[in-house]
């Protein structure tokens, strides 16, 4: 896995276009370009990808910011990136699905969701235990597979073919219909039952200031922000994991959840069964029925 630094920036002048072509060639960095000049109006857009570590970023941002004064030297000013290889999906045991189709119908809220308060520091707030997802199970028709609330819900066919797979650790919970019509098809969610130990996050990302000192991190919590470090295990944490599993650890997106992570059996049976296309590497694009999933990857030194 390669971990780059993302930053944006836009210039005025074919001056200043030229100065930021001289940063990124000092930093070995590579560029996506864009010229958005009208007429006599000059207007340049650069998304610079830049290898990660604080020293060189630092280095990066205080040059850029002699051209932009907006961009300072914090975390809110760049995101990373991940590149996984191809030996880190080949040897991953686990995945994180961060996408199950570029298409705005696959993703839905629960209608009625009831949060209780996670955090009284930061009043961050995670759904109340042992609630139904509430949604119109007409939509399973179509979309056989949903993502509501960070969670996966399945048509009842395809809850069928799952029961009859022998695919380990998880509850089918029956989703609760709100529709104009009567639901033609029951809903399913998958909840998994097994959660992870902790994970083993290299001591570097642990005592990366850029990480810890995110303007909206809560220092009782730890959640917010948008610098992360990828997944990390320990090998021997991994000796007891099941086809669906909870992360140890909380994230926070709308409101606080567990991640769910899957093997590569539940992916092979959703895409023997045509529900999925083709697996695509994170953030590459994709279609309707392309996954974007995201590997964990392993670490010792815990």
């Amino acid at each position: 896995m390669i971990l780059n630094a993302v930053i944006s920036i836009i210039v005025y002048s074919k001056r200043e276009k030229q100065q930021v072509e001289d940063i990124i060639l000092k930093y070995e960095a590579i560029a996506e370009f864009e010229d958005l000049s009208v007429g006599e109006r000059e207007h340049f857009a650069y998304t610079i990808k830049v290898g990660y570590s604080p020293e060189v970023v630092q280095s990066c941002l205080s040059d850029l910011n002699k051209l932009d004064n907006h961009i300072q030297d914090t975390a809110d000013y760049f995101g990373f990136s991940f590149d996984y290889e191809e030996k880190d999906y080949t040897s991953s045991p686990l995945f994180f699905i961060q996408s199950i189709g570029n298409k705005a119908g696959l993703y839905i809220k629960s209608q009625k969701l009831k949060l209780e308060v996670f955090c009284h520091h930061c009043n961050r707030k995670k759904i109340e235990d042992g609630q139904k997802p509430v949604i119109d199970a007409n939509k399973l028709i179509k979309n056989p597979i949903l993502y509501v609330d960070h969670s996966l819900v399945i048509s009842e066919i395809l809850a069928e073919k799952l029961h009859n797979s022998g695919l380990s650790g998880y509850d089918l919970v029956e989703v609760e219909h709100n529709g104009k019509k009567e639901a033609a098809v029951k809903g399913y969610q998958i909840r998994p039952t097994n959660k992870l130990a902790p994970q083993c996050i290299p001591y570097k990302y642990l005592d990366d200031p850029y990480i810890n000192n995110q303007s909206n991190r809560c220092p009782i919590c730890k959640l917010g922000g948008h610098l992360f470090a990828p997944y990390y295990y320990n090998p021997e944490d991994l000796k007891e994991i099941k086809d669906f599993n909870y992360t140890y650890e909380y994230k926070d997106y709308n409101f606080v959840h567990r991640k769910i992570l899957i093997s590569k059996r539940v992916v092979d049976l959703f895409k023997d069964q045509n529900y999925i296309n083709n697996i695509v590497k994170r953030f590459e694009p994709g279609g309707d029925k392309h996954w974007v999933l995201e590997p964990i990857l392993i670490n010792s030194d815990c």
